[in-house]
């Protein structure tokens, strides 16, 4: 009679039970304990339920320990389900058992799936009956237990499966660990590495718009994903994804293990092609890692300081590497391959610079040009990108104009203060034309005040311009001055404030629509912030500046402006000194410097003090500072925006 012979083996189930099944266990107790008890806690007494406790998804649970576990047990499970490759004794013992390796492989990895499937399961099931008890609908926006279930069951087992695949790459669980975590984030670590840096090499380059505006930048990493997981769950093709990822993660396992020499015991890397993978693989990582530190603590982006950051992180890497590969730090490094690589980087960079020309000087000609977003800053928000796009031939003209001098020019490589420049080109023919410049401000002035002072720009900038009257319900004024006054003017069934707020706002918007480029880049400190409530909640935020003459003569003849902003009446003396004190005192210490201080001008007169508040600015690296000390004990250092006026004070006072 013919023997049965199963596919199972029971010993090595009973095996690997006693490995990982605390593993799966941890997994169940953590789950039960962070979303059905959880539940139970919440939600068993109906009297505390309110708008406020609505949740969005299950993955609002506990939503921390959910992540944890999510990313922590799947790799766990590989670790100490395939830890017997990475010790001698327990890979002798077991591949000298009459097994294929294939059944082997499967036997392991078969029951990682059972063991993280199982947990998901049992609490998927007991949701379900808390839903029907507790009538869980009400209290969630998106109540989709299958696709919890789901998304747990490709999460998990694509985690599973990379970490197995690291374990078949080498021969320690610490750099399997390691490598599963590299493999996790390589694609979104790369993209963001080589974004970055492409902003050093290619003129005009919009790495700010790639890595903050690309909505699917988070999808680049399973561990990104997560992030965004709370309100935007998995969908159904990103779950189709994941398992699709996970089999042929599997696959390529299974592969490799067949192959595996298993001699190759506490090996950081098993397979030799590998190696030299690796260790130019980190050197590329560390070496875009150093130009991106450099770069940024060098504001400025200097280009000896960001090759100098390419040269220091490639060595780090390269040893590092090293070290790891050799297991040891008294290494023996090969610098032939280290030559042979920055021979390799340096004809790349060459390369990209050459042919960089036609990238940098490329700018649309207004023919081709359907509209333009023009900005100081990228926005998240598309009404507020829409605010900045203009599609009047006129201001089109302009930004095309600065653009083309910026390209001509290229001035933005060494800027001691740079403004960021951001434009967008929308191209008849559907395409974008994206560019993202550092520029000195001063050296195109010319072509700024024309974008600036039309029409589109100030109705883009301040949205008060659009305010219908009859809309406003509250004008709030925010001092930004020590003495914080704050000073609200209401509006709603008050015929009498109605007509005031009214003529304050034609006022308002007489002194935005004549602003000059002067104006709006003024240094000068704003007076505070205008805050303006509209009848559907809607708040707008206008600064304050010492520019708004119609404005602020609106609020001295009303007699508003002393209890809305600070005035000579707030002050009790200014000092005037030359920049040379310490600024790292303290206000105290630092008043008896300055009154210790020969040179030092002390200003009592009310209008002379009331010219120092109007020419104030926040920075104190002026020619002269001025020391404010108000009537209420408060204290304010700042400096002039135009010297001539310090000193015209300094004289006046001195008479």
């Amino acid at each position: 009679m013919q023997s049965k012979t199963s596919l199972f083996k029971k010993e090595l189930l009973i095996q690997n039970f006693r490995s990982v099944g605390w593993v799966g266990l941890a997994f169940l107790i953590g789950l039960i304990l962070s979303v059905p008890m959880e539940i139970a806690v919440l939600f068993s007494g109906r009297e505390n339920y309110n708008e406020e406790n609505i949740y969005e998804s299950l993955f609002s649970i506990a939503q921390e320990l959910q992540l944890f576990m999510l990313i922590v047990i799947p790799v766990l499970m590989s670790i100490f389900l395939f830890r017997f490759l990475h010790v001698k004794q327990s890979s002798d013992f077991l591949h000298s058992l009459p097994i294929n390796r294939k059944m082997l492989f499967w036997h392991h990895w078969l029951t990682g799936v059972v063991f993280l499937i199982v947990p998901v399961m049992i609490t998927s099931l007991i949701l379900a009956v808390f839903i029907q008890v507790f009538d869980l609908s009400s209290y969630f926006r998106d109540l989709n237990l299958v696709r919890w279930f789901c998304t747990y069951l490709a999460y998990t087992l694509l985690l599973f499966s990379i970490g197995t695949f690291s374990a078949m790459l080498t021969g320690i669980s610490t750099i399997q660990a390691i490598l599963t975590l590299i493999i996790l984030l390589f694609p979104f670590g790369v993209y963001q590495l080589i974004v970055y840096n492409l902003q050093y090499i290619l003129f005009g380059f919009p790495s700010g718009y790639y890595l903050n505006n690309n909505l699917w930048i988070e999808f680049f990493s399973p561990l990104t994903r997560l992030i965004s997981l709370e309100f935007q769950p998995f969908s159904w093709w990103e779950i189709a994804v994941y398992l699709l990822l996970a089999a042929l993660f599997c696959c390529i396992s299974l592969l490799l293990y067949t192959r595996r020499p298993v001699e190759y015991v506490s090996q950081a890397v098993i397979y030799w092609k590998l190696k030299p993978v690796f260790k130019y693989g980190a050197t590329f990582c560390t070496m875009l890692l150093g130009g991106m530190y450099f770069g940024i603590i060098d504001y400025r982006g200097s280009l000896l300081w960001i090759c100098t950051g390419y040269v220091v992180g490639a060595l780090i890497g390269y040893f590092i590497a090293e070290m790891i590969l050799q297991q040891t730090w008294r290494i023996k490094p090969k610098l032939k391959g280290l030559f042979i690589y920055f021979i390799a980087v340096i004809l790349v960079f060459i390369l990209t610079g050459s042919g960089a020309g036609g990238y940098e000087k490329k700018v649309p000609r207004v023919a081709e040009i359907q509209s333009v977003f023009f900005s100081n800053f990228w926005y998240f928000d598309d009404k507020m990108t829409n605010r900045f796009i203009y599609k009047e031939p006129k201001i089109i003209e302009a930004i095309q104009k600065l653009h083309t001098e910026i390209v001509a020019e290229n001035r933005s490589k060494d800027v001691s203060e740079p403004e960021p420049l951001f434009i967008v080109y929308y191209l008849k023919n559907g395409s974008k034309s994206i560019r993202q410049y550092e520029v000195d401000r001063k050296s195109f002035e010319r072509y700024l005040k024309e974008i600036y002072e039309s029409k589109e720009y100030k109705k883009a900038t301040y949205e008060v311009l659009d305010v219908n009257d009859q809309d406003v319900e509250q004008i709030v004024f925010h001092s930004n001055y020590p003495n914080y006054y704050v000073e609200k003017v209401d509006i709603a069934n008050n015929s009498d404030q109605l007509a005031k707020a009214l003529k304050a706002l034609k006022a308002l918007k007489n002194d935005i629509t004549n602003l000059t480029y002067e104006d709006m880049t003024d240094e000068r400190k704003d007076w505070g912030e205008i805050e303006i409530i509209l009848k559907n909640n809607k708040q707008l935020f206008i600064p304050w500046k010492k520019s708004f003459k119609e404005f602020d003569e609106w609020m001295k003849n009303n007699g508003t402006v002393k209890n809305a902003r600070v005035t000579a009446d707030d002050v009790q003396y200014v000092l005037i000194t030359e920049n040379n004190i310490n600024h790292d005192l303290d206000y105290k210490n630092m008043l008896k410097e300055i009154e210790q201080d020969p040179q030092t001008v002390k200003i009592v007169d009310k209008q002379l003090i009331e010219q120092c508040l109007q020419d104030e600015t926040e920075s104190t690296s002026g020619k002269n500072i001025m020391f404010i000390v108000y009537k209420n004990g408060n204290y304010e250092v700042g400096s002039f925006a135009h010297p001539e006026i310090a000193e015209s004070i300094k004289k006046q006072a001195k008479k």
